[in-house]
């Protein structure tokens, strides 16, 4: 009665909620080049059917995290070479680049790239003599980290040096055939020749061409062993480096097979090779790389660039050589949330519960009134319909449907149950029954029956067929029973109870059927339950019970306990629900945090024994007083998810949450 009459002044109230976010000061960069010399890479190929981009970043400061949209191409200036600049011997390329998210420049000349990370000052050199002169093309952009691109930056240089030696190709390759072959290209004064070195010996002399070819074989030479090529005149030096590999890179990660990711999903990669490798990331035109030293290194995948479901993902290493270890293909499942807002007024919303009807969900609920009951049915857009009015309804309602006949129970604080019923259609007509002195109740449903379970101020449960009118059976001197809770929808044509007791703190559970119970569990608990919730699949219970900021979920197998698991945090944990879905069962818990008057909405997964996810789905508002009916809506292939909100004053509905 104080907590009821607690959130009715609550929600006259209202409140409103500011936050005030330090900006993200990014100090300038001045960041040497990384240019794409011997290195290892590791690709993620993603075969997809179809992909929708979310394009946000998540910066960290002093007050947590920031989150934004990001859909602007990041900033991209030259400053020098410019266009018409004639160029000699070795110059000094010079540029600035900025954007809000993670970003990289690239620069190509010719056939060398050139990539830097965060930088919002960059340099490099180039050396004149590896060109013939003539016209030259410096090409420069940016992208960030969410696939925005700049326009591409192209400077026209010319080069005129009056001697020179280059050689070719640019790059300095890795070597995997039996042989090489190097193209120097020479402009010479008379009678001026150039000695060929390799690792200090001398190789051969040349006068008198402007081309020459030089062939390199592998079998003089050791693998994965840096060689120098030296080409060298009385007036002018150039070098090459070149190394040979014929062996691919060890791979590894610790993904497996349908494991979940959502969110910036952290894995780590393991490669090793001799030298330093690139983990790149590509989708379509989008691509990231990141450089990291052989090992175990983490990385961050961005699951919102993902649809929901099963994607296929196929990782390998492939060091800069080309050899390429072998491949891991994995299919992962992505399992984000997206929220919308129903029913939007300035009415706080309370106990809120769903039935399915013809395929849609129908959810009942009341206000701030507590003196009708509004539908917002599914087919209807979640339009608030007025059901039931001039009634009392201040602490539950549930809604149940069997033979096209749907059944409304409500309680108030007169300790008086109602129950409504009408052939289904969005409003309730006649009594059905009115019960006295129930403290708690719930309803279930078997293969067979419809079930009215309540508990009485006497401490009796009584647990009553709904359409056939009839009391089935009393759980007689529970004793300091605080709540009840029972599976909805049950899949054969046995129900499980739940019952939160208090002095001392526990929990029971009893198995029943049409006409016998029995109780399979009993535990005390280190805490006070206020809130509990029940589900079933296979031969495995699932309780859950939470309390201020402890939740305990113990896990049953033929009614005999098999584990548990407990879950705290630094707030207050203001409602608990479960359902069966998929193969397992999912639990999701309502967060609150004093602290900072925020919440969180945090989803577990279990399947068997095992607790495949722990989720944090998101933000449900500013109010923990509203938050004690949690519904879930499992499906074949996706999940809803329903509960009350309150943002602010003039912002408080039904928020609903749609995943896998």
């Amino acid at each position: 009665m104080i907590r009821k009459n607690l959130y009715k002044m609550w929600s006259k109230c209202g409140l409103i909620l500011s936050q005030v976010v330090k900006p993200l000061v990014v100090e300038p960069l001045v960041v040497k080049p990384l240019v794409v010399e011997p290195l290892v890479f590791i690709f993620l190929v993603v075969f997809l059917n179809s992909c929708a981009f979310r394009l946000y970043h998540v910066s960290s400061t002093n007050e947590g995290s920031v989150s934004y949209f990001d859909v602007e191409a990041p900033s991209i200036e030259v400053v020098y070479p410019y266009n018409g600049s004639v160029l000699s011997n070795v110059i000094n390329v010079h540029g600035k680049a900025w954007d809000k998210s993670d970003f990289f420049v690239y620069s190509r000349v010719d056939e060398k790239f050139f990539v830097f990370t965060n930088a919002n000052e960059w340099f490099f050199t180039i050396n004149t003599f590896d060109y013939t002169n003539g016209n030259i093309d410096f090409y420069f952009w940016a992208e960030d980290s969410l696939g925005n691109k700049s326009s591409t930056v192209v400077v026209s240089c010319f080069i005129s040096n009056s001697s020179f030696i280059s050689i070719s190709p640019l790059q300095s390759p890795f070597i995997t055939n039996d042989n090489f072959s190097y193209t120097l290209n020479l402009k010479l004064e008379t009678n001026k020749e150039v000695i060929v070195f390799i690792n200090s010996n001398e190789l051969i002399k040349i006068s008198n061409t402007n081309t020459f070819v030089l062939n390199i074989f592998t079998n003089s030479y050791s693998e994965n062993i840096t060689n120098e090529l030296l080409v060298i005149s009385s007036e002018i030096t150039n070098k090459r480096y070149f190394i040979f590999d014929f062996t691919p890179p060890s791979f590894a990660l610790n993904l497996n097979t349908n494991d979940y990711v959502w969110g910036n999903a952290n894995f780590s990669v393991w490669v090793q090779d001799t030298n330093d490798c690139y983990f790149n990331f590509s989708l379509g035109s989008f691509t990231n790389s990141y450089l990291f030293s052989p090992g175990l290194t983490n990385v961050v995948l961005n699951t919102y660039s993902f649809p929901n479901g099963t994607n296929c993902f196929v990782f390998y290493g492939r060091d800069a050589a080309g050899n390429i270890s072998s491949s891991v293909s994995l299919p992962i499942i992505v399992c984000n949330f997206f929220r919308n807002n129903l029913c939007v007024d300035t009415k706080n919303k309370y106990y809120l519960d769903y039935e399915i009807v013809s395929n849609n969900v129908w959810l009942f609920f009341t206000d701030d009134s507590f003196s009708s009951i509004y539908l917002a049915r599914e087919e209807n857009n979640y339009k608030k319909e007025t059901a039931r009015s001039s009634i009392n309804v201040d602490k539950k309602i549930r809604a149940i449907s069997v033979s096209n006949v749907l059944f409304v129970s409500y309680l108030n604080d007169t300790y008086s149950l109602y129950i409504r019923t009408n052939e289904v259609s969005n409003t309730l007509s006649s009594i059905l029954k009115t019960i006295t002195g129930v403290y708690d109740f719930e309803v279930s449903r078997t293969s067979n029956d419809l079930y009215l379970v309540r508990l009485h101020t006497n401490w009796n449960i009584v647990v009553s067929d709904i359409t056939n009118k009839r009391t089935n059976f009393i759980i007689s001197n529970i004793g300091n029973a605080h709540s009840i809770a029972t599976e909805k929808y049950n899949f054969d044509e046995k129900f499980r109870i739940g019952v939160i007791k208090t002095n001392p703190n526990s929990v029971e559970v009893y198995e029943c059927g049409s006409n016998y119970y029995t109780k399979v569990f009993e535990t005390n608990l280190a805490f006070e339950p206020e809130f509990m919730s029940i589900s079933r699949v296979g031969n495995y219970d699932y309780l859950g019970a939470s309390g201020t900021n402890r939740v305990s979920i113990f896990v049953l197998s033929n009614g005999n306990f098999v584990t548990n698991f407990d879950f705290t945090n630094n707030g207050k944990f203001s409602g608990i629900s479960s359902s069966s879905y998929a193969d397992g069962v999912v639990f999701v818990l309502y967060e609150f945090f004093y602290s900072s008057f925020t919440s969180n909405l945090k989803l577990l997964y279990f399947e068997g024994t095992n607790l495949r996810r722990n989720q944090d789905i998101g933000s449900a508002g500013n109010f923990d007083g509203l938050i004690q009916y949690i519904n879930i809506v499992p499906y074949s292939d996706k999940l809803r998810i329903f509960l009350p909100f309150m943002e602010d004053s003039y912002n408080k509905g039904i928020a609903k949450f749609e995943g896998i």
